[in-house]
């Protein structure tokens, strides 16, 4: 009777154990991307519930080996991270949404505001827009949360990288430009520190990819941010 009792104990703690570890403030989303447009004829409405802080999603990327990444951004360049801001877009057409756009596909996504140091592909000004889907996870939440508040929304989609870069942080970005705003390509083979030229990610550097404009640039880089 005593062994019983004490199992009982035992299978009751870690009942509760269970159900603490649980967070009812996180959902998940997954959705798959080519890195270019959203395939939204695959994803569910994202739900909301007056308990959620963050919703995550997750997106689906391909990794692109160092000659492709190259030939598919037409942006290159360093930069500072000046400014982040947020804009209500539709996620199925990529544009602001209208009175007839569908609620559970209207995203608040993210802005930077990139003050161009130095370029090494495409044509920039003096500044680029880089667009994130969706929202940021520690940034702003204030900010996020009031703009959400108008629709009346009450959690902040993310993605799973999120945030992406940070602000006043200087970067080597790798995006394809469209239109007002540039994109990633990938969220690990888009931004490279100019803190760490020759660390790799998946294989790629910051030194290998200014490397390709000629070791002229490449010393010249290290004149300023070595």
């Amino acid at each position: 009777m005593k062994k019983f009792f004490i199992l009982l104990m035992i299978l009751l703690f870690m009942l509760t154990a269970c159900s603490l570890n649980k967070n009812p403030t996180l959902k998940e989303t997954q959705i798959t991307t080519n890195g270019d447009n959203i395939n939204m004829s695959n994803v569910p409405p994202i739900e909301t519930t007056a308990k959620t802080l963050y919703t995550y999603i997750r997106f689906s990327w391909t990794l692109n080996d160092f000659e492709k990444l190259l030939n598919d951004a037409n942006l290159i360049f360093i930069g500072e991270v000046n400014d982040v801001n947020f804009k209500f877009f539709d996620a199925t057409t990529g544009n602001p949404p209208i009175e007839d756009s569908d609620e559970s596909y209207v995203w608040l996504d993210s802005i930077y505001d990139i003050d161009v140091l130095k370029t090494y592909k495409g044509n920039t000004t003096n500044n680029v827009q880089l667009k994130i889907d969706v929202g940021l996870e520690g940034v702003k939440v204030e900010e996020q949360l009031a703009m959400l508040a108008t629709r009346d929304r009450t959690e902040i989609q993310v993605a799973d990288y999120s945030p992406l870069v940070k602000i006043g942080e200087t970067y080597l970005f790798v995006l394809k430009n469209k239109a007002e705003h540039a994109f990633i390509i990938h969220p690990q083979q888009s931004t490279y520190s100019v803190k760490g030229p020759q660390a790799k990610r998946h294989g790629i550097s910051a030194k290998d990819i200014i490397m390709t404009f000629g070791e002229d640039k490449w010393k010249e880089f290290l004149e300023i941010w070595g």
